[in-house]
């Protein structure tokens, strides 16, 4: 027990006894120490949020002027580009300086902690140590003891700095989950200027008083009313922005608007953007897709390729590569035709549909 006596020149002595006093004050020491640190990493928390957003911003861009490097290089782009690139590196170098100035602030204030445990106890008990109450081995004991309790609640502290960057790294996830679920709610919840998906009892696409918006409101698509059954091949022209909008909007991608699309019931629909997708790895497995690669009989896909005009691919079947990028657009689009036919669905919406890619004869057999 260690007791704290208080003189004064009046007549009394208090006495105030604290038991373990040097505890207290190391749990109160880490304690004042971890929300200063916390304080302390909330900018390092920002400054490595900023930086994975850069990072994120230039991976991008490069990705985007990969896949159209053909394109850039043809219209001799590159000092359009330059600046671009040079405009974003410059960014994750200032991310970067601005995460290591954060860095610094808790580096300086981390030795400044551990330095500060150590001449703290002693300067806690050098009064007791100059009245003569303890010797100078209970005071140097007394200065371990401490220092070790200290350091035992020392984790936030010593860890600030990846924890920072961990908050960094949640925080984006939650924003990002946060985002999701308040649009399933915007799209969820009963709204007249949303457009209503409905299933129909009969072999009809339909469109009920349907109008299309934009995301500033602007609306592309007026007033349609129009059945489509089964069988009846439509042709729908116009502006090719509102056509996409009116195949996401049949797709359920696009619920901004008004109106009502009945689809028919159970009967599959298969969607043919301008642009099939060919994912990397086998070709038998792109073709397939988003069935397995098994799914189908082989002699039935090499018969169907040579009838859709890509014959000189069936020896490929078997080999792992970036179709998207090694094929020729012609050649991508003939093999979305071959993914038609094996699917055999009972309604087929092609958006912009270059039937010039087509022999007659095969576009009359697939008619």
């Amino acid at each position: 027990m260690d007791i704290v006596r208080q003189r004064d020149h009046g007549p009394g002595i208090a006495e105030i006894p604290i038991q373990g006093h040097l505890v207290w004050l190391a749990l109160i020491y880490a304690a004042s120490a971890s929300v200063l640190g916390w304080w302390i990493g909330r900018p390092l928390t920002t400054a490595t949020d900023n930086r994975q957003t850069v990072e994120a911003n230039f991976r991008f861009a490069l990705v985007k002027a990969r896949e159209n490097a053909q394109a850039i290089a043809l219209i001799h782009g590159e000092r359009h580009e330059n600046p671009h690139f040079h405009r974003l590196f410059g960014n994750i170098v200032d991310a970067w300086n601005q995460q290591t100035h954060a860095w610094q602030r808790i580096t300086m204030f981390s030795s400044g902690y551990s330095i500060l445990s150590m001449a703290f106890p002693i300067l806690v008990s050098a009064p007791r140590f100059i009245l003569g109450t303890i010797s100078l081995g209970a005071l140097m004991q007394s200065a371990q003891a401490f220092q070790q309790m200290v350091a035992a609640l020392s984790w936030p502290v010593d860890n600030m700095g990846k924890v920072a960057e961990w908050r960094a790294s949640v925080e984006r996830i939650l924003g990002l989950s946060k985002a999701l679920e308040q649009l399933e709610r915007e799209i969820a919840k009963p709204d007249p200027h949303r457009i209503r998906i409905v299933k129909n009892e009969g072999s009809v696409l339909a469109f009920r008083n349907l109008c299309i918006s934009r995301l500033d409101n602007i609306v592309c698509v007026s007033m349609l009313n129009e059945e489509i059954r089964a069988g009846e091949r439509v042709l729908i022209a116009g502006n090719a922005f509102s056509g996409n909008k009116l195949f996401k909007a049949i797709a359920g991608l696009w619920p901004w608007g008004e109106g009502t699309i009945e689809l028919p019931d159970d009967e599959p629909m298969f969607f043919m953007p301008p642009k099939p997708y060919l994912p990397t790895g086998l070709l038998r497995a792109s073709i397939c897709y988003p069935s397995d690669a098994g799914a189908f009989d082989p002699e039935v896909l090499a018969s169907i390729m040579q009838l859709a005009g890509v014959g000189e691919l069936v020896e490929q079947l078997n080999q792992q590569a970036d179709w998207d990028k090694s094929l020729e657009r012609e050649q991508k689009q003939r093999l979305g035709l071959v993914r038609l036919l094996l699917h055999k669905p009972k309604w087929i919406l092609m958006q912009e549909p270059s039937i010039r890619s087509i022999p007659t004869a095969r576009w009359k057999w697939l008619a």
